[in-house]
Order: structure tokens, then sequence, then C-alpha cells
């Protein structure tokens, strides 16, 4: 590359064909990927940088099956877990390795033990006294329409008890024995009214007959002098 007399850039003949390879170099990377799209399904292969982008290419499915995890507090309300509680990595790296653990490797019941310590640690999940791990199928199409997202179907793959007591259990447990034994002591003072009554007649009924014995031990002691 120079320049001439008019201070214009000019290219030899040389520069020219290394300039023509480098463009023929890149349009060929970006064109052969898109082969990708006429081999059958199963032998298609994608990776950087011969990428034919087939999350835009193929064709959507209608439904979507999606694994997530879901705390439930004390008065049964639930809600969905934020990524950042369920393991490292962002929001789609997660989702991936809860599939997995979940679905691929079946051990579901192991990745919900370990998370139990997790949340006990996190403040934001106090009110949560039950964690769900859930297979949700999604509707695609119904999601896009309503913007909500709702899954059609859920199945719960795993679950398990955070093992604290929810929030007010204890003092509603006092608040109830408290108005229990106020409840007693009227009842007791009840029956103590009604008691004395009947040891008033009681007495009242024995006290003539014992008058009456009295008299008649005094006439049979008169009678024998």
């Amino acid at each position: 590359m120079s320049r001439d007399v008019t201070n214009e850039v000019t290219w030899s003949q040389r520069e020219r064909k290394w300039v023509r390879l480098f463009a023929v170099t890149v349009l060929g990377a970006m064109l052969v990927p898109v082969r990708q799209n006429w081999r059958p399904v199963e032998k298609r292969t994608d990776g950087f940088p011969f990428s034919y982008y087939p999350m835009f290419s193929k064709r959507r499915r209608q439904y979507a099956n999606v694994v997530f995890a879901v705390g439930i507090s004390a008065d049964g309300s639930r809600r969905r877990l934020r990524h950042s509680l369920l393991g490292t990595g962002g929001l789609n790296q997660v989702r991936h390795q809860i599939y997995r653990v979940a679905l691929t490797e079946e051990r579901a019941d192991d990745y919900v033990t370990a998370l139990v310590p997790r949340l006990l640690a996190n403040p934001s999940c106090d009110d949560l006294v039950r964690v769900e791990i859930i297979r949700g199928e999604f509707d695609l199409d119904e999601c896009l329409l309503t913007h909500q997202v709702e899954a059609a179907t859920e199945t719960v793959l795993a679950s398990a008890d955070l093992g604290r007591v929810p929030a007010g259990t204890a003092e509603l447990t006092a608040a109830a024995e408290l108005v229990t034994a106020e409840e007693l002591i009227p009842t007791s003072e009840a029956a103590g009214a009604a008691e004395t009554p009947t040891a008033t007649a009681t007495a009242t009924a024995e006290a003539p007959a014992t008058a009456q014995g009295r008299a008649s031990t005094s006439d049979l002691a008169g009678a024998a002098q």
C-alpha cells in the first residue's frame, strides 16, 4: 500500500490478492455451517465459531419442559426461587444445571437435600417451611399471548421440609393455651357453686334426723330409770 502524487492510497497487485483471499475466507467460514440445515437432525453439529444458529432456524415446539424450584410458606402460599439461590452462574446456566441433575441424572432428592442449608442461611427465605423441585410443562403460545408464565401441568420431582417452626407459631400456641386456661376457670367455679347448695341441702336434711335420734335416746333412758 502506497500513496501517489495526489496523496491517494493505492494497492499493489500482491496486496489486492491478499485482500481478496481474506474476504473469500471470511465469507466461506460464514457460509459453511449453512449446510447443516440439509443434514439429518441427528447428524447436525453446531459450535463456535462455525455456528448455523439452530436456536433461530429450527422449528419451535409448542410445549416446553422446565425444571424449577418453589418455596412454600406456612400459610400455603408459594413463590418461585431466584436462580441465585439454586446454583452458581447465570439464569440459563442454573436452569440447565437443575434440568441435568433432576431429570437427566435423576438425582432430584439429592439436590433438594443439598438446597435446604442454602435456604436456611438466606434471610429472604425466613418465611419458607418447605421447598419443592417441580417439572412444569409450559404452553409457549399461551405464555407469549397472555404475557403470563404459568405451567399447564406440574409434577413434583422432590421436596424437603426446612425444619423450622413457622413464624408466629409459638405465639399462637401460647395464646391458645391461655384461652383454654381461662375457659377452665369459670367451669371450676361453677362446679364449686353447684356443689355448695347440694351440701347445704344434705346438711339441712340430716339435721332433723339427728335431733330426732337424740330425743329418742333421751326417752329410752328416762323409761329405763
